[in-house]
């Protein structure tokens, strides 16, 4: 028999729970509990479309609760639904629910210890809840040469007779005939993937987005130049999109692994 498991299983797990919660400060901390969330949680319970109405981006949100109620109980892990969820202990129609569902990663006996002993010391918030604001972070490299700005999709417009190309952040808006630049379509959040006229020409809609952070459309008015509205609910960038004949539903598809349907006079 080695020392180690000479212990009881019971010690094991409060000595590990101390320290993996915050190895620096040897305690429970949100802190911690948030990098586990955001790491296996935040495909569900983002504040767009989260699951069962609960939310875990924020310290605020948790504590709310989701549509079956609190989801903690400060200093009460095993009565906390958060943590019968995470451990399997919920069972409907006869079948157990774990999260997170499906073949995704379930949580490893060590993050659930730091949930739980999070829980049980009383779920206290965050030093500083501005350090979890989602943000990309993109490194400022200086290029040697003129860097090339390629194209990423073309589209075509008979009764404007216009050329769109669609570029990192921009969009070229050239006439079909002289292939003149007429005017840049500026501000859109990195690489434009997809572009669609209108059936009249008069508006055209582009697609981009920066990586699990946020896709969007913004749709332009083809006359002046004039920003109309912007399109925002994906979760990652958009690659895909396409208009109705009609102009009425607009269609975008993106890594995030969904199609969304708008409707375009309300946005």
């Amino acid at each position: 028999m080695t020392m180690a498991s000479s212990f009881p299983p019971v010690l094991v797990l409060f000595v590990l729970s101390c320290f993996v919660a915050n190895p620096a400060r040897g305690e429970a901390n949100y802190e911690s509990v948030h990098a586990i969330f955001d790491q296996h949680c935040m495909d569900c319970h983002e504040s767009r479309e989260p699951e069962a109405k609960l939310v875990l981006e924020d310290f605020a949100s948790l504590m709310k609760g989701g549509e079956s109620g609190a989801s903690v109980l400060p200093g009460k892990s095993s009565d906390s639904l958060l943590v019968k969820m995470i451990e399997g202990m919920i069972e409907k129609n006869g079948k157990k629910l774990i999260m997170p569902p499906g073949k995704k990663k379930k949580l490893d006996v060590l993050e659930i210890a730091a949930i739980r002993a999070w829980i049980d010391s009383g779920a206290k918030g965050p030093l500083d809840e501005k350090a979890f604001v989602k943000v990309l972070v993109v490194p400022k490299i200086v290029p040697t040469v003129p860097p090339k700005n390629s194209i990423n999709a073309l589209a075509y417009s008979s009764p404007s007779k216009l050329i769109a190309a669609a570029r990192y952040g921009e969009v070229d808006l050239i006439a079909g005939e002289s292939r003149t630049l007429l005017r840049k379509l500026s501000g859109h959040r990195g690489n434009v993937n997809a572009i669609a006229f209108s059936a009249d020409g008069s508006r055209l809609f582009a697609a981009s987005g920066e990586n699990a952070v946020v896709g969007e459309v913004k749709q332009w008015s083809v006359a002046d130049g004039a920003l109309i509205r912007t399109f925002e609910g994906h979760k990652d960038t958009i690659y895909s999109m396409a208009l109705s004949f009609d102009g009425k539903i607009l269609a975008t598809g993106s890594y995030d692994q969904k199609i969304k349907l708008w409707d375009v006079a309300t946005g």
